[in-house]
Protein backbone atom coordinates (compact mmCIF):
# COMPACT_ATOMS: atom_id res chain seq x y z
CA UNK A 1 0.00 0.00 0.00
CA UNK A 2 2.94 2.37 0.92
CA UNK A 3 4.35 1.61 -2.46
CA UNK A 4 0.99 2.53 -4.02
CA UNK A 5 0.55 5.85 -1.90
CA UNK A 6 4.34 7.23 -3.09
CA UNK A 7 3.48 5.85 -6.85
CA UNK A 8 0.10 8.24 -6.54
CA UNK A 9 2.82 11.12 -5.67
CA UNK A 10 4.87 11.08 -8.00
CA UNK A 11 2.62 10.94 -10.57
CA UNK A 12 4.17 7.12 -12.05
CA UNK A 13 0.36 5.86 -11.95
CA UNK A 14 -2.12 7.62 -13.96
CA UNK A 15 -5.80 7.60 -15.98
CA UNK A 16 -8.14 4.82 -14.71
CA UNK A 17 -5.94 3.29 -12.22
CA UNK A 18 -5.17 6.57 -10.70
CA UNK A 19 -9.01 7.42 -10.83
CA UNK A 20 -9.52 3.82 -8.97
CA UNK A 21 -7.00 5.03 -6.47
CA UNK A 22 -9.24 8.62 -5.07
CA UNK A 23 -12.24 6.10 -5.42
CA UNK A 24 -11.31 3.75 -2.86
CA UNK A 25 -10.03 6.92 -0.52
CA UNK A 26 -13.48 8.04 -0.24
CA UNK A 27 -15.07 4.54 0.17
CA UNK A 28 -12.48 3.38 2.76
CA UNK A 29 -12.00 5.77 5.93
CA UNK A 30 -8.53 3.71 7.30
CA UNK A 31 -6.88 4.63 3.60
CA UNK A 32 -7.92 7.94 3.20
CA UNK A 33 -6.02 8.49 6.80
CA UNK A 34 -3.02 6.79 5.97
CA UNK A 35 -2.74 7.78 2.24
CA UNK A 36 -3.25 11.91 4.48
CA UNK A 37 -0.19 10.64 6.68
CA UNK A 38 1.56 9.81 3.81
CA UNK A 39 1.59 13.23 2.13
CA UNK A 40 1.98 14.52 4.53
CA UNK A 41 5.39 13.25 5.40
CA UNK A 42 6.53 13.10 1.50
CA UNK A 43 5.55 16.97 1.52
CA UNK A 44 8.32 17.70 4.04
CA UNK A 45 10.39 15.13 1.99
CA UNK A 46 10.43 17.87 -0.48
CA UNK A 47 11.80 20.74 1.49
CA UNK A 48 14.79 19.82 0.88
CA UNK A 49 14.74 18.42 -2.71
CA UNK A 50 17.76 20.80 -3.53
CA UNK A 51 20.25 19.14 -1.30
CA UNK A 52 20.17 15.55 -3.07
CA UNK A 53 20.32 13.45 -5.64
CA UNK A 54 17.38 11.47 -6.62
CA UNK A 55 18.97 8.45 -4.74
CA UNK A 56 19.58 9.84 -1.69
CA UNK A 57 16.33 11.72 -1.41
CA UNK A 58 14.61 7.90 -2.04
CA UNK A 59 16.65 6.70 0.68
CA UNK A 60 15.92 9.52 2.92
CA UNK A 61 12.33 8.89 2.78
CA UNK A 62 12.03 5.05 2.70
CA UNK A 63 14.06 5.56 6.60
CA UNK A 64 11.71 7.98 7.11
CA UNK A 65 8.90 6.21 6.57
CA UNK A 66 10.29 3.10 8.14
CA UNK A 67 10.71 5.19 11.55
CA UNK A 68 7.77 7.53 10.84
CA UNK A 69 6.33 6.22 14.56
CA UNK A 70 9.94 8.46 15.80
CA UNK A 71 8.81 11.41 14.13
CA UNK A 72 5.18 11.17 15.31
CA UNK A 73 5.61 14.35 16.93
CA UNK A 74 7.40 16.20 13.97
CA UNK A 75 4.12 18.32 12.19
CA UNK A 76 4.20 20.45 9.48
CA UNK A 77 3.17 23.59 11.94
CA UNK A 78 6.76 25.25 12.40
CA UNK A 79 7.62 28.47 14.02
CA UNK A 80 10.93 29.57 12.37
CA UNK A 81 12.98 28.11 15.73
CA UNK A 82 10.56 24.98 16.08
CA UNK A 83 11.24 24.06 12.50
CA UNK A 84 15.23 24.70 13.35
CA UNK A 85 14.66 21.84 15.94
CA UNK A 86 12.52 19.82 13.82
CA UNK A 87 15.07 19.84 10.76
CA UNK A 88 17.53 18.23 13.90
CA UNK A 89 14.87 15.90 14.38
CA UNK A 90 14.29 15.01 10.90
CA UNK A 91 17.90 14.47 10.34
CA UNK A 92 18.65 12.36 12.97
CA UNK A 93 15.26 9.89 12.05
CA UNK A 94 15.82 9.91 8.13
CA UNK A 95 19.40 11.32 6.98
CA UNK A 96 18.40 14.74 5.79
CA UNK A 97 15.26 16.33 4.73
CA UNK A 98 15.69 20.12 5.65
CA UNK A 99 18.46 22.33 5.20
CA UNK A 100 19.88 24.51 7.60
CA UNK A 101 21.65 27.93 6.50
CA UNK A 102 25.33 28.42 7.83
CA UNK A 103 24.90 32.25 8.21
CA UNK A 104 22.83 31.60 11.95
CA UNK A 105 21.73 35.12 11.54
CA UNK A 106 19.46 34.10 8.65
CA UNK A 107 16.87 31.10 8.57
CA UNK A 108 15.30 29.69 6.07
CA UNK A 109 12.43 26.86 5.13
CA UNK A 110 11.84 26.13 1.73
CA UNK A 111 8.04 24.59 1.41
CA UNK A 112 7.00 23.17 -1.69
CA UNK A 113 3.43 22.11 -2.68
CA UNK A 114 4.05 18.95 -4.72
CA UNK A 115 1.19 18.60 -8.56
CA UNK A 116 -2.11 17.21 -6.58
CA UNK A 117 -1.26 18.93 -3.43
CA UNK A 118 -1.77 22.17 -1.05
CA UNK A 119 0.41 22.49 1.74
CA UNK A 120 0.22 24.89 4.23
CA UNK A 121 2.75 26.67 7.09
CA UNK A 122 1.92 27.90 10.33
CA UNK A 123 4.39 30.70 11.53
CA UNK A 124 5.64 31.08 15.14
CA UNK A 125 3.68 34.45 15.64
CA UNK A 126 0.61 32.69 14.27
CA UNK A 127 0.90 33.97 10.42
CA UNK A 128 -0.07 31.04 8.26
CA UNK A 129 0.89 30.65 4.38
CA UNK A 130 -1.08 27.57 2.02
CA UNK A 131 0.57 27.05 -0.74
CA UNK A 132 -0.94 26.01 -4.38
CA UNK A 133 -0.28 22.51 -6.36
CA UNK A 134 2.90 22.90 -7.89
CA UNK A 135 3.93 26.09 -6.05
CA UNK A 136 6.84 26.68 -3.87
CA UNK A 137 8.22 29.50 -1.45
CA UNK A 138 11.75 29.62 0.16
CA UNK A 139 11.24 31.67 3.31
CA UNK A 140 14.60 33.31 4.77
CA UNK A 141 13.79 35.21 8.43
CA UNK A 142 16.23 37.94 8.99
CA UNK A 143 17.03 37.65 12.86
CA UNK A 144 13.61 39.34 13.63
CA UNK A 145 13.35 42.56 11.56
CA UNK A 146 12.12 40.98 8.13
CA UNK A 147 10.41 37.80 6.24
CA UNK A 148 11.33 37.58 2.40
CA UNK A 149 9.17 34.92 1.18
CA UNK A 150 10.68 33.79 -2.70
CA UNK A 151 7.00 32.38 -4.52
CA UNK A 152 6.78 30.69 -7.64
CA UNK A 153 3.13 29.79 -8.09
CA UNK A 154 0.15 30.68 -5.94
CA UNK A 155 0.02 31.13 -2.51
CA UNK A 156 -2.49 32.86 0.16
CA UNK A 157 -0.95 34.37 2.97
CA UNK A 158 -2.49 35.65 5.92
CA UNK A 159 -0.05 37.53 8.40
CA UNK A 160 -0.46 38.75 11.63
CA UNK A 161 0.60 42.67 12.22
CA UNK A 162 4.05 43.22 13.42
CA UNK A 163 5.66 47.14 13.21
CA UNK A 164 8.85 45.77 14.32
CA UNK A 165 8.98 43.26 11.27
CA UNK A 166 8.65 43.70 7.06
CA UNK A 167 7.05 40.62 5.65
CA UNK A 168 7.65 40.80 1.43
CA UNK A 169 6.49 38.70 -1.07
CA UNK A 170 9.44 38.31 -3.85
CA UNK A 171 7.91 37.43 -6.87
CA UNK A 172 10.85 37.68 -9.78
CA UNK A 173 11.71 41.24 -9.99
CA UNK A 174 8.60 42.52 -7.93
CA UNK A 175 7.64 42.35 -4.32
CA UNK A 176 4.31 43.07 -2.18
CA UNK A 177 5.49 44.81 1.06
CA UNK A 178 2.59 43.55 3.74
CA UNK A 179 1.65 45.44 6.43
CA UNK A 180 -0.44 42.87 8.30
CA UNK A 181 -2.70 41.78 6.30
CA UNK A 182 -5.08 38.02 4.05
CA UNK A 183 -4.09 38.38 0.81
CA UNK A 184 -3.37 35.99 -2.38
CA UNK A 185 -0.67 36.12 -4.62
CA UNK A 186 -0.15 34.21 -8.02
CA UNK A 187 2.70 34.72 -10.30
CA UNK A 188 3.19 32.94 -13.69
CA UNK A 189 6.72 33.80 -14.99
CA UNK A 190 6.34 32.22 -17.96
CA UNK A 191 2.55 33.88 -18.54
CA UNK A 192 4.41 36.80 -17.88
CA UNK A 193 1.49 37.97 -14.81
CA UNK A 194 1.45 38.70 -11.24
CA UNK A 195 -2.18 38.63 -9.55
CA UNK A 196 -2.38 40.11 -5.97
CA UNK A 197 -6.42 39.75 -4.04
CA UNK A 198 -6.09 41.41 -0.48
CA UNK A 199 -9.01 40.51 1.78
CA UNK A 200 -8.03 42.15 4.97
CA UNK A 201 -5.35 45.15 5.73
CA UNK A 202 -2.93 46.62 3.09
CA UNK A 203 -0.09 45.88 0.95
CA UNK A 204 2.24 47.78 -1.42
CA UNK A 205 3.28 46.38 -4.97
CA UNK A 206 6.88 47.38 -6.02
CA UNK A 207 9.70 46.99 -8.08
CA UNK A 208 13.04 47.08 -5.74
CA UNK A 209 11.90 51.10 -3.85
CA UNK A 210 9.43 52.36 -6.46
CA UNK A 211 6.22 51.52 -6.08
CA UNK A 212 4.14 50.51 -8.80
CA UNK A 213 0.53 50.54 -7.79
CA UNK A 214 -1.37 52.91 -5.11
CA UNK A 215 -3.06 51.59 -2.40
CA UNK A 216 -5.16 48.28 -3.26
CA UNK A 217 -8.07 48.63 -1.15
CA UNK A 218 -9.55 45.31 0.55
CA UNK A 219 -11.90 42.93 -1.73
CA UNK A 220 -10.02 43.99 -5.01
CA UNK A 221 -7.56 42.78 -6.99
CA UNK A 222 -4.95 43.70 -9.57
CA UNK A 223 -3.34 41.53 -12.43
CA UNK A 224 -0.11 43.41 -13.40
CA UNK A 225 1.18 42.30 -17.26
CA UNK A 226 5.32 42.19 -16.70
CA UNK A 227 5.48 41.85 -20.65
CA UNK A 228 3.64 45.69 -21.02
CA UNK A 229 4.01 46.88 -17.49
CA UNK A 230 0.18 47.50 -17.35
CA UNK A 231 -2.36 47.18 -14.47
CA UNK A 232 -6.25 45.50 -14.26
CA UNK A 233 -7.97 45.55 -11.06
CA UNK A 234 -11.44 44.38 -10.46
CA UNK A 235 -13.56 43.22 -7.44
CA UNK A 236 -12.03 40.18 -5.30
CA UNK A 237 -14.13 37.48 -4.38
CA UNK A 238 -12.28 35.49 -1.40
CA UNK A 239 -14.39 32.60 -1.82
CA UNK A 240 -13.43 31.94 -5.36
CA UNK A 241 -10.15 32.87 -5.41
CA UNK A 242 -8.94 30.83 -2.43
CA UNK A 243 -11.57 27.51 -3.34
CA UNK A 244 -8.35 25.68 -4.00
CA UNK A 245 -7.17 25.74 -0.18
CA UNK A 246 -10.69 24.86 0.50
CA UNK A 247 -10.39 21.97 -1.78
CA UNK A 248 -12.88 23.11 -4.89
CA UNK A 249 -12.94 24.07 -8.15
CA UNK A 250 -15.37 26.93 -8.40
CA UNK A 251 -15.71 27.51 -12.02
CA UNK A 252 -18.19 30.60 -12.68
CA UNK A 253 -18.91 31.06 -16.27
CA UNK A 254 -15.17 29.93 -16.70
CA UNK A 255 -14.14 29.43 -20.19
CA UNK A 256 -12.70 25.92 -21.20
CA UNK A 257 -9.97 27.09 -21.83
CA UNK A 258 -8.87 28.16 -18.22
CA UNK A 259 -10.48 25.25 -17.07
CA UNK A 260 -8.53 22.89 -18.53
CA UNK A 261 -5.40 24.57 -17.19
CA UNK A 262 -6.18 24.56 -13.96
CA UNK A 263 -7.15 20.75 -14.22
CA UNK A 264 -3.67 20.15 -15.85
CA UNK A 265 -1.83 21.28 -13.18
CA UNK A 266 -3.89 19.83 -10.79
CA UNK A 267 -4.08 15.76 -12.26
CA UNK A 268 -1.05 16.23 -13.91
CA UNK A 269 -2.79 15.36 -17.28
CA UNK A 270 -2.23 16.92 -20.58
CA UNK A 271 -5.65 18.37 -22.42
CA UNK A 272 -6.02 19.16 -26.76
CA UNK A 273 -8.96 20.72 -27.92
CA UNK A 274 -9.89 18.49 -30.87
CA UNK A 275 -12.73 21.23 -31.99
CA UNK A 276 -10.77 24.92 -30.72
CA UNK A 277 -13.90 26.71 -30.94
CA UNK A 278 -14.13 24.47 -27.34
CA UNK A 279 -12.34 26.95 -25.57
CA UNK A 280 -14.78 29.65 -25.69
CA UNK A 281 -17.27 27.81 -23.64
CA UNK A 282 -18.39 28.73 -20.61
CA UNK A 283 -18.83 26.52 -17.44
CA UNK A 284 -20.45 27.40 -13.86
CA UNK A 285 -20.27 24.16 -10.77
CA UNK A 286 -18.33 23.57 -8.01
CA UNK A 287 -16.68 20.29 -7.42
CA UNK A 288 -14.20 18.83 -4.87
CA UNK A 289 -10.25 18.79 -5.65
CA UNK A 290 -10.38 15.10 -4.49
CA UNK A 291 -12.70 13.95 -7.26
CA UNK A 292 -11.18 11.94 -9.84
CA UNK A 293 -10.22 13.38 -13.12
CA UNK A 294 -13.22 10.82 -15.16
CA UNK A 295 -16.29 12.16 -12.85
CA UNK A 296 -14.95 15.68 -13.56
CA UNK A 297 -14.96 14.86 -17.17
CA UNK A 298 -18.07 13.42 -16.72
CA UNK A 299 -19.50 16.53 -15.53
CA UNK A 300 -18.10 18.69 -17.58
CA UNK A 301 -19.47 16.25 -20.41
CA UNK A 302 -23.18 16.39 -19.15
CA UNK A 303 -22.91 19.87 -17.87
CA UNK A 304 -21.18 21.73 -20.76
CA UNK A 305 -22.25 19.39 -23.93
CA UNK A 306 -18.61 18.52 -24.62
CA UNK A 307 -17.14 15.08 -25.62
CA UNK A 308 -13.68 13.18 -24.73
CA UNK A 309 -11.56 10.57 -24.85
CA UNK A 310 -8.33 9.55 -22.50
CA UNK A 311 -5.59 8.22 -24.34
CA UNK A 312 -2.59 6.90 -22.41
CA UNK A 313 0.92 7.90 -23.95
CA UNK A 314 3.85 5.86 -24.73
CA UNK A 315 5.50 7.50 -21.61
CA UNK A 316 3.15 7.11 -19.18
CA UNK A 317 1.35 10.40 -19.51
CA UNK A 318 -2.23 10.55 -19.99
CA UNK A 319 -3.84 12.79 -22.97
CA UNK A 320 -7.70 13.86 -22.47
CA UNK A 321 -9.08 14.94 -25.94
CA UNK A 322 -11.75 17.61 -25.82
CA UNK A 323 -13.84 17.14 -28.84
Amino acid sequence: MEEQFLNILKGRIRGEERAAFFKSLQDDPEVRKGYAEFERLWVINQMGFKLHNLGEKRRAFDSFWRKRSLAGAIRKKFSYYQAAAAVMAVVLVSGAIFFALGNRSIETLVLVAPKGNVSNIELGDGSSVWLNSESRIEMKRYRSSKVVVNLTGEAYFDVIHDSTREFIVKVGDYAIHDLGTQFNVAYDEQAGYVEVALFDGLVEFKEGIKRLYPGLQPGRMFCFDMNNQSFKEKSADKGLITAWKDGKFIFMNEKMENIVRELENWYDVRFVFENESIKEDEFFGVIKRRTSLEHILSVLKLSAEIDYSMQQQEDGSLLVVLK
